[in-house]
């Protein structure tokens, strides 16, 4: 893959963008060719007709996740739900950078400088920074034969779920949630950037391009989940 999109670096923005991929409409056979290669380079695959990658369910956007026993409620405006953990097939997490909206400093309106700019004919130009880029954490958790699906955003949650465990960083406070529900989910695959992130290991390598990508890598793992 190197090869062909011009080195590392293409490849790894082209698996930034595209996570578990390996080939689409290929024939059986050349597909079967490339699962032998990739299995022995210790990857793991899976032969899959292309209808057989489902769209995700609908996402349901938690504000508030609590711990309760065998599962834990989910939290959202107008309605809380339950979940049990022997039910959740799989969990994924990822993180993406993104541009922030640019902070714009609108000029001075009123006052002096204001007629000062109509006397002399000029406008005063908008003064606006350069646009910063913020990295964001999210994760999915799929439950209930695939029925129902999470997706829990890092900097959109009310963690006062985690009573004393809970600390003023919602970075630790993301981890040690998805520490929770993942340690007690037994049954549910993982992706391995929700073990880095877990086990504290650098994520830069396992960064994907876009919030879309992390939809795409949940997609493609549901293919080896199981069904609970």
């Amino acid at each position: 893959m190197a090869r062909r999109l011009g080195g590392a670096a293409g490849a790894e923005e082209f698996l930034g963008e595209n996570p578990g991929f390996l080939g689409r409409h290929l024939t059986l056979e050349a597909a079967k060719s490339l699962a032998e290669a990739a299995t022995k380079a210790g990857l793991q695959t899976v032969l899959a007709a292309e209808a057989a990658v489902a769209a995700l369910p609908p996402a349901l956007k938690p504000v508030k996740i609590t711990p309760a026993g065998t599962g834990f409620h989910a939290g959202m405006p107008g309605a809380r739900n339950y979940i049990s953990y022997d039910s959740v097939s799989l969990i994924t997490a990822g993180a993406f950078d993104s541009v922030l909206p640019p902070v714009t400093l609108e000029p001075l309106r009123k006052g002096l400088l204001e007629e000062v700019k109509k006397l002399a004919g000029m406008e005063i130009p908008r003064q606006t920074l350069p646009a910063a880029r913020e990295t964001f954490f999210r994760a999915e958790v799929i439950a209930r034969a695939a029925e129902v699906r999470l997706v829990l955003e890092a900097e959109n949650l009310d963690y006062s779920g985690l009573g004393k465990e809970r600390t003023h960083s919602s970075f630790l406070n993301f981890r040690k949630l998805l520490q929770i529900l993942s340690g007690s989910s037994m049954k549910a695959l993982r992706n391995p950037f929700l073990e880095a992130f877990l086990s504290g290991k650098p994520l830069a390598r396992l960064k994907l391009a876009s919030q879309q990508a992390c939809e795409t890598d949940t997609a493609r793992l549901l293919l080896l989940s199981p069904r609970l």
